[in-house]
Order: C-alpha cells, then structure tokens, then sequence
C-alpha cells in the first residue's frame, strides 16, 4: 500500500491532477485498441554555446544501458532495451547521462539526422531531444534542466541553430522545464491508429501512414 500512495504521489508531481487523468483514459483506451497519442511540439532557436557548469555528464553507449539492466529493472525492461538498441541503430542519434556512482540517475536522447527513426529527415540547421528520463530517487534536484542545457550545447558543436522536442499532453512537470528552457509550443501532433491504419494530424493536417 505504503509502495502505491508513493506512486500515485509521483504521478501527480510529474502530471498533475488533471494529466493523470488523461493518461489513465489512454490506457483504458489502448485496453480495448484504440491508440492515442497528442503531443505538443515546442522549438528553441540556439544560440551561442552558454559558458557554464555542465560537468559530470559523458555519451552513453549501450553497454553503459546494458549495465543498468539489474540496478533499475523497472525502467529497463527487455522492451525498452529493445528500443534502446534499434535507437544506436540510427545514424545521428547520441545519448547523455548523469552518474550517481553506478546508478544511471538521468539521460536523454538527441537526434540529428533523423527524428528518431529513418523515417522522417530533420533539417540540416536542426536537432531533436528525446526519451528524457531521471530515476524517482534523484527527482527535484535540476537534472532534467542540467540535461537540457548539455544537450544543446552538444547540438552547437554539430551545427545545429535549432532544437525541438515533443512532449506528451499530459506531462505537465517537463512541459513547464522546457517552457523554462526557452522553448515555445509550435504545433500540436494528434496520432491515432485504427486498424492497420496510424493517423499523424500536425494543426490542420492529416497524413496517414500504414
């Protein structure tokens, strides 16, 4: 029981009352095969490179993932490690993390080649953040901001005057870091599948893909 109030006490930091709400309805949704997904995209224009603090990070490989396999079991499931290895996979993609001893207590993602799967190329001037991720017990101390900030500067050194990076509806703790960070909505993405068919509406637009 003492485990379950905790949960529900973190959901609610991370979405609010009103986002766990709406994550609860996709779930029940997904449960009966209707997919969901709304996003909000947000952008940043980069500037120069920031001359500040942001020591003790380093690039993650996947070994540095495999390793994490028996200290956070929760988080890396043989899923998320499956997705973790098609994403090395990809031309482009990087990923960052903040050590605590041997516990991986943040990471994230970015892309610059391709948004996250060969599928859709990114502009040659811009760059993607993903899959950010700070294990519960280091919550609340800056990291996701600090991880942030890394990663743009490591996109200025590839080049890049531009970083978006999507955030689901309902994550009311990363929307407000990122807003923070400078990073403004732009679109709103609306997915959803039926059948065999998945739906992409970005505004006003509609494709859809098999």
């Amino acid at each position: 029981m003492r485990f379950l109030l905790s949960r529900i006490r973190n959901a609610c930091r991370l979405y609010g009352m009103k986002g766990l709400v709406g994550r609860c309805v996709l779930k029940v949704l997904s449960l009966v095969g209707i997919r969901l997904k709304v996003t909000y995209l947000y952008r940043k224009r980069l500037g120069e490179v920031v001359d500040e603090d942001c020591s003790g990070y380093r690039e993650l490989f996947l070994p540095d993932f495999e390793k994490q396999v028996s200290v956070n079991p929760e988080r890396f499931t043989p899923e998320k490690m499956r997705r973790v290895r098609q994403s090395f996979g990809v031309e482009g993609n990087h990923a960052y993390g903040i050590y605590d001893g041997e516990v991986l207590a943040a990471y994230a993602w970015t892309a610059t080649r391709w948004l996250i799967t060969e599928e859709h190329r990114l502009r040659d001037d811009t760059g993607f953040l993903w899959d950010d991720y700070t294990h519960p017990a280091y919550r609340g101390r800056g990291l996701h901001g600090k991880l942030v900030r890394i990663r743009e500067r490591e996109l200025v050194k590839a080049g890049k005057t531009v970083a978006l990076v999507t955030v689901a509806f309902y994550n009311r703790a990363s929307k407000v870091a990122f807003e923070r960070a400078g990073y403004s909505i732009r679109a709103r993405l609306f997915a959803y599948v039926t059948g065999n068919q998945e739906y992409i509406k970005i505004g006003n637009e509609t494709t859809s893909k098999m």
